[in-house]
């Protein structure tokens, strides 16, 4: 490892008050939504039409929507749907990202000038249109919309990890495990990309949001997810039909959306600013 001060990295982020609480506050969401069945009774897709756009009670804390359904349950289950795809679209960007990008940085010549051009002409069409593009073609199921949002999400990744590759590849620390006949891939994976991983954990923190954002916006064209399954972007997607009659529809799922994706941002903004300073220490 070059940069020995992991600890100071660490207490650099827990300085940042603004990242340090937006962390909390991602970690409770995540507690709270998967501790869905402990806290609420109601299955999210039980209709009850004898209680339609019913007010909040003890019963139904955030009031109930146009079919007499829990909005509190759709929230906490549909949660667990729009953190699940961003977990699982950011992973699958980071994998791809993170591969082409490190043999793009570590190799030159034709190998960095194909990976580049193709990540190039990808990220000159809009991803969204991508996107849509996808799913029309592939389907909206859920194993599919994650692999979707990953695989139109990771040319930034890649530029991000040859970048940092591109630094690191002619350090003396490189040159001597050549001179060791240390394999191209065991320099690669065991001695420099430990060193990029804090640029690998601002991608994702910043791909997850993108990813939630993105599954939001599909579901809200009626592209996502499909009803009865629960997700804040279909949650909203619905609750259009109803803004003047219960606007609390919208405003729920939306400020959670909100919430836990401005929280990925302030905890991307902390991780950059603490790499920062340890970059020029």
């Amino acid at each position: 490892m070059i940069f020995p001060g992991r600890n100071s990295f660490g207490r650099r982020f827990r300085q940042n008050r603004a990242a340090l609480w937006a962390g909390r506050c991602l970690i409770g969401i995540v507690i709270i939504v998967m501790c869905a069945p402990m806290l609420v009774s109601d299955q999210p897709d039980a209709i009850n039409l004898d209680h339609i756009f019913g007010s909040p009670t003890l019963a139904h804390v955030f009031g109930t929507d146009e079919l007499g359904r829990d909005v509190l349950s759709r929230l906490l289950y549909g949660g667990q749907i729009s953190l699940f795809i961003g977990i699982m679209a950011t992973t699958v960007a980071l994998i791809i990202g993170t591969c082409v990008g490190m043999t793009a940085g570590y190799f030159e010549g034709i190998i960095d000038i194909l990976f580049m051009r193709t990540v190039d002409m990808l990220m000159a069409i809009p991803a969204f249109f991508l996107l849509l593009l996808a799913v029309v073609i592939f389907g909206n199921q859920l194993s599919m919309v994650c692999l979707i949002l990953g695989m139109t999400s990771w040319p930034p990744v890649a530029r991000l990890v040859r970048a940092s590759f591109i630094s690191f590849r002619n350090r003396e620390f490189v040159l001597a495990l050549r001179a060791m006949g240390v394999s191209d891939y065991s320099i690669m994976v065991r001695h420099i990309l430990p060193n990029v991983l804090d640029t690998i954990f601002i991608a994702a923190a910043v791909g997850a949001g993108q990813a939630i954002l993105a599954e939001s916006a599909l579901s809200f064209l009626g592209l996502g997810i499909q009803p009865p399954t629960p997700t804040w972007g279909n949650m909203l997607q619905n609750a259009q039909l109803y803004i003047f009659e219960a606007p609390y529809l919208a405003v729920i799922p939306g400020s959670m959306i909100f919430i836990t994706v401005y929280s990925l941002h302030l905890i991307s903004e902390g991780l950059r600013d603490a790499m920062d300073v340890k970059l020029t220490q």
